[in-house]
């Protein structure tokens, strides 16, 4: 019994010292990771990277503008205004002029109506660099009721566009040399076919880059011009209230327009006018001249047949 209680104290001095063994080797490896903390970040394995390629020098670099970003991108910018003018022939020369002083040119241009009521669209293409600036000048000198304004990047396309025309210009080059050494009617005859059909895409994909650079090189515009005699009042907000305002407004001018065009239809059509006024007529004389007997007849029946009654 003493000596397993002896061997029993022994096992417990041994645990004892191996717990205080690992306690010490626990705090000496916190000492270490609190050494690694307080080493500067440029010893870091990252950092050493970063400063192998350049990056750690980039880094103190001032950042890259937007405008900077965009200078490669291809971007298409669209537009579309809606105006009225009570005095149609100075917004007219206005946007004429302005277009022309921009280096920019009218792609289309409509006019209808009558002097007073006059209404015209107008396409306009100006370089991109113009293009908020156009927007300006025009939400400046004109009663604008409506604007809208779209960008959309074609970068992915127009590169891949690219990539696909480089490939295939290779392959026209590979084709010729192939023509010329055929020695078979078989071979030119195939050659010749692949050659058509490359030069075909080539074509086309060479088209659809320079759309691009029309688009991208010139943005597009499109404006609405009414004439009338009051201008309609611009909201200031989104508020019911305002959008109440402006419906109500929108819709008198709609009335007025309504009614007008019947007017003047019915002036210009004076003959069928006049004919449907004597049809009219007629039919209404006829109504009326049927219904009298049909009145008379009523009141004979009224009175009973006695021999002493006298009508």
């Amino acid at each position: 019994m003493k000596r397993q209680l002896m061997c029993f104290s022994i096992l417990c001095t041994l645990l004892l010292g191996m717990l205080s063994g690992c306690g010490g080797g626990g705090t000496t490896a916190a000492g270490g990771n609190g050494a690694m903390m307080d080493t500067p970040s440029s010893e870091s394995p990252k950092a050493d990277a970063a400063a192998d390629s350049g990056w750690a020098e980039s880094s103190s670099t001032e950042p890259i503008s937007t405008s900077t970003v965009f200078e490669n991108a291809k971007i298409i910018q669209e537009g579309s205004m809606e105006l009225q003018s009570n005095n149609f022939e100075d917004t007219d020369a206005f946007l004429h002029k302005l277009t022309e002083n921009l280096e920019g040119y009218l792609e289309s241009t409509t006019v209808s109506g009558d002097i007073g009521y006059r209404y015209a669209t107008y396409v306009v293409r100006v370089p991109q660099d113009s293009y908020q600036y156009f927007f300006n000048q025009v939400g400046e000198n004109c009663h604008v009721i409506h604007s809208a304004s779209n960008a959309q990047n074609i970068t992915e396309e127009y590169i891949d566009t690219e990539i696909r025309l480089s490939s295939l210009k290779t392959k026209h080059e590979r084709l010729l040399a192939l023509l010329a050494k055929a020695d078979t009617m078989e071979a030119i005859v195939a050659l010749e076919s692949e050659l058509a059909d490359n030069e075909y895409e080539i074509e086309r994909l060479s088209g659809s880059l320079r759309k691009y650079d029309s688009l991208i090189n010139f943005s597009t515009i499109s404006i609405t011009l009414d004439e009338v005699a009051s201008l309609a009042p611009v909201t200031s907000g989104n508020s019911f209230g305002d959008e109440l305002i402006q419906a109500f407004t929108s819709g008198t001018s709609g009335i007025t327009m309504f009614l007008r065009t019947v007017i003047l239809m019915l002036i210009a059509l004076w003959p069928l006018t006049l004919v449907v006024i004597i049809i009219l007529t007629v039919v209404l004389i006829r109504r009326h001249k049927a219904k009298k007997p049909a009145k008379l007849g009523k009141t004979d029946s009224e009175h009973p047949k006695d021999p002493d009654f006298k009508a």
